[in-house]
């Protein structure tokens, strides 16, 4: 059967989804007579493997979900409430909830927030470490060390100090950022992904010296986020039900993390002395020592993140991270898109970007890059170096190591 498209009199008839108009053949899509122009970020998510494109969005929809919600960071729920109302009001429903990503113009600003210049006007803090581990991800092509991105993190300390006094060793920054590691090897189990991640949150935790209780809140961080990762790895995997099974093998203690249908899955031993101990470690955070810059020693010659010293990390309470952490638990598993998951994180308020980065990194791990809106895409800063290294990374990291 010929392959092209006939013109009878004024009635179009096609094959193989095509058009011939004005001499030249114009592909269609899905049978859609207009013709549709697709870029090549576009066209080469369609080629990657279903695995590939959970991998792929898993990278891609963490940071977009990240700058989605970059322009609302800082405020409470009722704040953004307020503000989607106003919005709703000024534009119709559907540009209100619109307005909710890539917001423009929000509430004004508390003198208190930090203020939003250069990288940080387009990402988190998180994220900007997160873009780090992505590039060194793209390069490697394989397992990599944590000193292969660890000049990288302290480089993004020093350009902000005071983002890392306010997130370093915290829950929210460490499991944003190590929740890409799954992507290097997607059918490893739980204890191998456990040793692996352990030298990058070592890294991101590491306490000062002879800080008895940030050694305390170290290792309940280590165990959250070890817990959290099992979900992760289960979305690439497309477990049936990811938040269950990961409850199941969870960290014992850590069952508060996962959403209450689930948390009788969860080994609750020693959950009781674990909390009792995030509380101490708390309470006990005045006096501590100073905090190196990203967990450097001073022989690494790293010193404080430009010059200032931070108090006993995390600055936040812990049992607050666990908190939005199971949020973004509870979001991610409700969620029927990618958007909507995004815009539901987005309206539970502070912290807006790290609970959308992990919601939006786990919807991608799920959904896959696919159903990741081309608009939020588009609209990302740095979308384009964003969506090559991923595609990057999806097409080395499928198949299994050599060893």
């Amino acid at each position: 059967m010929c392959t092209r498209a006939l013109v009878q009199r004024g009635r179009r008839v096609f094959t193989n989804q095509s058009e011939w108009a004005g001499g030249r053949m114009v592909a269609t899509l899905h049978h859609n007579f207009v013709p549709l122009t697709t870029n090549f970020y576009e066209n080469s998510l369609k080629q990657l493997s279903d695995i590939q494109q959970k991998q792929a969005g898993l990278l891609i929809g963490a940071v977009v979900a990240d700058a989605a919600a970059r322009g609302l960071e800082g405020f409470s729920s009722k704040e953004i409430a307020e503000f989607e109302k106003r919005q709703a009001a000024s534009h119709g429903d559907s540009d209100g909830e619109e307005s909710l990503v890539f917001a423009l113009a929000g509430p004004p600003h508390r003198s208190s927030c930090l203020p939003l210049t250069g990288a940080l006007r387009h990402h988190s803090y998180t994220c900007l470490l997160v873009q780090q581990l992505l590039r060194v991800m793209a390069a490697a092509r394989g397992e990599f060390p944590v000193s292969y991105v660890k000049d990288s993190w302290v480089s993004v300390a020093h350009a902000h100090p005071q983002c890392f006094a306010a997130e370093h060793a915290s829950l929210l920054n460490v499991l944003g950022v190590v929740l890409l590691l799954p992507v290097i090897y997607p059918w490893t189990d739980d204890a191998t992904l456990r040793a692996y991640a352990t030298p990058f949150i070592d890294f991101l935790t590491e306490p000062p010296e002879g800080g008895v209780a940030a050694a305390t809140t170290r290792s309940a961080v280590q165990a959250y986020a070890f817990s959290a990762l099992g979900v992760a790895l289960r979305c690439l995997q497309s477990n049936p039900d990811p938040y269950r099974n990961a409850a199941i093998v969870a960290v014992p203690g850590t069952a508060d993390l996962f959403p209450d249908d689930v948390v009788s899955f969860a080994p609750r031993r020693a959950q009781n002395e674990l909390l009792s101990q995030l509380v101490d470690a708390s309470a006990a955070g005045v006096d501590a020592t100073p905090l190196s810059a990203c967990g450097s020693s001073s022989r690494d010659g790293c010193g404080l993140a430009a010059g200032h010293s931070a108090a006993l990390s995390p600055a936040r309470p812990l049992v607050e991270d666990i908190r939005v952490s199971r949020e973004a638990l509870i979001v991610a598993r409700r969620a029927r898109s990618y958007a909507d998951g995004v815009r539901e994180a987005i309206r539970l308020g502070a912290p807006v970007c790290q609970r959308s980065l992990l919601v939006g990194g786990l919807l991608g791990a799920r959904l896959g890059v696919r159903r990741i809106p081309p608009t939020w895409l588009s609209a990302t800063h740095g979308h384009s170096p964003l969506a090559t290294m991923a595609i990057e990374v999806a097409q080395w990291s499928w198949n299994p190591p050599h060893h």
